[in-house]
């Protein structure tokens, strides 16, 4: 069973995290992250290549223009991008990548689990940032039901 406290290190209101997928669309799952995650209290910035803001916020073309103090990246592009993404986050010395589930092919997973960051796959941002509420809450608990939800180290 894995655990929890790679989630919990990875989430952090101190951080700065770059999104990788945002869009103009409210209705597209990256920029419902973004939105959530910033209404929340996180500090979240944008990468997009095919826009330069949303809604007033600066909006980076890659991974390469963003601060260089920026070490946290959440992936939620189309699948046939994730590997590249993973590979600039490498080649940008940072720390922690979050690959959102639906988002992975064998190939980003295996850059991903090189051990070159810390790796996070297979969950929903949503479904651990909290407060939690709504869907996200619902589908967290049918995860635990199911034990396929990660856990506290015991």
């Amino acid at each position: 069973m894995f655990t929890i406290d790679p989630i919990l290190s990875f989430l952090s209101f101190q951080e700065t995290y770059a999104i990788v997928g945002v869009s103009k669309n409210k209705k597209k799952f990256g920029r419902m992250v973004y939105d959530e995650l910033k209404k929340k209290g996180y500090n979240v910035l944008a990468v997009n290549p095919n826009t330069f803001t949303i809604d007033n916020d600066r909006v980076y073309g890659t991974l390469g223009q963003l601060p260089k103090d920026v070490k946290r990246v959440i992936i939620l592009t189309p699948k046939s991008q994730s590997a590249d993404i993973i590979q600039q986050a490498f080649d940008l010395n940072m720390t922690h990548i979050w690959l959102q589930q639906m988002c992975d092919t064998p190939k980003a997973l295996g850059l991903g689990k090189s051990g070159m960051a810390q790796f996070i796959y297979g969950n929903c941002i949503l479904m651990v940032a909290e407060p939690v509420k709504g869907m996200h809450a619902f589908h967290r608990s049918i995860k635990r039901v199911f034990g396929a939800f990660p856990r506290l180290k015991n």
